[in-house]
């Protein structure tokens, strides 16, 4: 193959999962159609089977190509401020846009797909773990930081900073769970940072 050839691959392979996501958001797993994704892509039917052989391949790759979206967007905040309060709240807002950003494809996956193929629903959750322990780990390591310069207030009671890290990222992933709207999710992040931060307290 050409590197001409290679480049045009991958602008073809995201056109057609924006694409994607666009469309099992607005439709539902189930209601989607690779006609209609074929269409609004502007590509053929020949080069979306080549790429995604299937409609339940297509949606898993939209699936997991958000979540390295995920992941850039929290690694890119983990590194956006001087102070590690800056870095964690930032941590923080990022998690919590993306699921508000994502929602509807998310209800997608949770209601529709894993209803419908049980069989790929063990390599979800065990997915799922992982990115949990990534984030976690993320938070953990800034937590540390913050620690060791004394930006975080730690009882001796309180399990360290891997549990502290643990209940964090509990707190966000229970914003997401309950389904809050962003501006709503936005108001819960200052007094999250606060408590680990400046502690109970105050």
């Amino acid at each position: 193959m050409t590197r001409t050839g290679a480049t045009e691959i991958r602008p073809k392979a995201e056109r057609i999962l924006e694409t994607a996501a666009r469309v099992f958001a607005e439709r539902g797993y189930h209601r989607a159609t690779i006609d209609e994704i074929i269409q609004r892509a502007g590509t053929g039917k020949g080069t979306v089977y080549n790429y995604f052989p299937s409609k339940e391949r297509l949606f898993l790759a939209v699936i997991e190509s958000r979540e390295e979206v995920l992941r850039a967007s929290l690694r890119q905040a983990a590194a956006s401020a001087a102070a590690v309060r800056g870095r964690v709240e930032a941590v923080a807002r990022a998690y919590l846009k993306f699921f508000a950003d994502h929602a509807d494809l998310w209800k997608v996956l949770i209601h529709e797909f894993n209803q419908a193929h049980p069989e790929v629903r063990v390599e979800r959750r065990r997915r799922a773990r992982a990115r949990h322990q990534e984030i976690t780990a993320l938070i953990e390591a800034l937590l540390e930081e913050g620690l060791a310069r004394g930006e975080v207030r730690l009882p001796a009671s309180a399990g360290g900073v891997p549990a502290l890290a643990r209940v964090f990222y509990a707190a966000l992933f229970g914003v997401m769970v309950l389904g809050e709207r962003s501006e709503d999710a936005e108001r819960l992040v200052p007094p999250l940072i606060a408590l680990v931060f400046e502690g109970a307290g105050g």
